[in-house]
């Protein structure tokens, strides 16, 4: 007998027992059984996050890879019998950026190989740069300024070593779910994803149009008018790990026909502290620092993919229900985490969700984003079109028929629940729907922010918009935008785990007889 018809016909009895029991009254936990069997049986997350991360990775908005790996989650939900897959381009004006090749040693008063990683978005070194580092903190104005007309060909280096980032580790405790649970303020100094902000993300936007001139962007200007070679700094991250996104606090310049600025390659802060401790008892510690990148000035390379499961309820139909998560990554390693895990697992969502054949009352959608690492491009760009203008509020459009958006961008390690962003009128729904989840520690619904990726964008709209609880795991110290972002860091187990508690919570939001309620204030 063929084991895997034998199995699918087991599954078909089930599901038919399960949905024909009275008043098509399907319970949360009966859905989640469904599911999580479907995951353990024949989950693509394995496969999916091998080509996302090892394959693509890293996966760079707006370069020729980035494009390829897009058609490559296409060609894979055609396959799964999605109907419903299209690209959408968001590139104008945008500009994309990679490295080609780069290498980073010390060659007096001794050999030594550094672990240094270049950030984005650099220019090329026609020739290598040689050279004994000057110190001088270059985020300082006043002191670049000072040393007008003396910094040409120079290596600059930072005379501190950044001081080591104390992040969140492990698993949450119990006590600190419960804390979170009974949260009745969103902003609090102690939060699960941070202490949260009073200043909203449109407000920040408008702050930085009115600042005028970004000093920033002065400074990097000013580097590349006195021929600076290059930059040296440290990471925050610990020993042998270099985290260079968080760390560089440089302007990166990603719109078409910016500058190319100097390049900055970050070390690991005892590679810094050993070259400081040379020239502080006198010696002349050489650098030499080579790098070759490619810049891209084509709005076909920056696209956002989606996909999406129709609703059937004819009523219902037009309503959506989104699950969001970035498919692009950092220049840093392959993106494994950051965010080739979420992208992994929203695949999974939709892919189960097929193979089941479960009928959503509302749409569900799957929607792939560009363009994150740069400013959250392609999740803006989208709401811009579809939505409306979070700068003056005027909305129109699928502002009134998405129920909700999900966004997945805090790593892969076990869910333990969800933010709801100050929804205080969601959490008892959620509370509901989340009760299965219990079982496996994932059951915590917290009013609580969620911070700094592309939920903040459809939050500005009015949307309900959440993101996942996960354990912090090793995620901010040796997973994102670091050099170990890779997937052998990465539990698929985990990620299986959270697929089906995704794929239950979507699929019964879609099934609400109402749409999620809204912010009243």
């Amino acid at each position: 007998m063929n084991r895997h018809r034998f199995g699918s016909t087991i599954l078909l009895l089930s599901l038919f027992a399960v949905f024909a029991c009275a008043d098509d009254d399907i319970s949360n936990a009966d859905t989640y059984s469904l599911i999580r069997d479907e995951v353990q049986r024949g989950s693509s997350i394995d496969n999916s996050l091998a080509y996302l991360a090892d394959v693509y990775g890293p996966r760079l908005t707006g370069t020729p890879r980035y494009l390829q790996m897009v058609r490559w989650v296409e060609q894979q939900m055609s396959e799964w019998g999605i109907e419903t897959v299209r690209v959408e381009g968001y590139g104008q004006g945008k500009r994309g950026w990679e490295v080609e090749s780069f290498s980073a040693e010390m060659t007096a008063p001794i050999f030594a190989s550094l672990d240094a990683q270049p950030v984005c978005c650099g220019r090329t070194l026609d020739e290598a740069a040689v050279g004994v580092p000057v110190l001088l903190d270059y985020y300082d104005l006043d002191a670049l300024q000072a040393m007008s007309g003396q910094l040409q060909g120079k290596i600059l280096l930072l005379p501190e070593v950044t001081p080591q980032a104390e992040p969140n580790t492990g698993r949450w405790s119990d006590e600190r779910l419960r804390i979170a649970a009974d949260r009745t303020n969103p902003i609090t100094p102690d939060g699960l994803d941070g202490p949260g902000s009073e200043v909203t993300y449109v407000e920040r936007l408008r702050e930085r149009l009115a600042s005028g001139e970004d000093e920033g962007r002065v400074i990097a200007e000013f580097l590349q008018e006195q021929g600076v070679a290059a930059l040296l700094r440290s990471s925050a991250a610990p020993a042998g790990v270099v985290n260079n996104r968080f760390d560089s606090g440089m302007v990166e310049f990603h719109a078409a026909g910016d500058p190319k600025p100097v390049p900055m390659f970050v070390l690991p802060r005892e590679q810094h502290a050993r070259l400081l401790s040379l020239l502080n008892v006198g010696e002349a510690p050489t650098v030499s620092l080579s790098l070759q990148t490619q810049y891209y000035e084509d709005p076909e390379l920056h696209v956002n993919l989606i996909a999406e499961i129709p609703g059937v309820d004819p009523e219902l139909k037009d309503e959506i229900v989104m699950l969001g998560a970035h498919l692009d990554s950092v220049e840093m390693a392959t993106g494994a985490s950051d965010n080739g895990i979420g992208s992994a697992t929203s695949m999974e969502v939709l892919r189960v969700l097929q193979v089941l054949n479960l009928k959503p009352r509302r749409t569900i959608r799957i929607a792939l984003w560009g363009g994150e690492e740069q400013g959250l491009l392609g999740s803006s760009a989208y709401v811009k079109e579809n939505i409306g203008d979070i700068m003056t509020g005027e909305y129109f459009g699928e502002h009134e028929k998405i129920s909700a958006y999900f966004n997945h961008d805090n790593n892969g390690h076990d869910i333990r629940g969800i933010f709801v962003v100050g929804h205080h009128a969601i959490k008892p729904i959620f509370d509901k729907i989340f009760a299965p989840f219990a079982e496996v520690g994932g059951d915590t619904v917290t009013v609580e922010n969620a911070c700094c990726t592309d939920i903040v964008v459809f939050d500005a709209t009015g949307i309900p918009s959440f993101e996942w609880i996960h354990d912090p795991g090793p995620y901010f110290t040796h997973q994102l935008h670091t050099n170990l972002d890779v997937p052998t860091l990465v539990d698929t187990e985990s990620a299986n785990r959270n697929a089906a508690i995704v794929a239950t919570a979507v699929y019964e939001t879609a099934m609400l007889d109402k749409m999620l309620p809204r912010k009243t204030n």
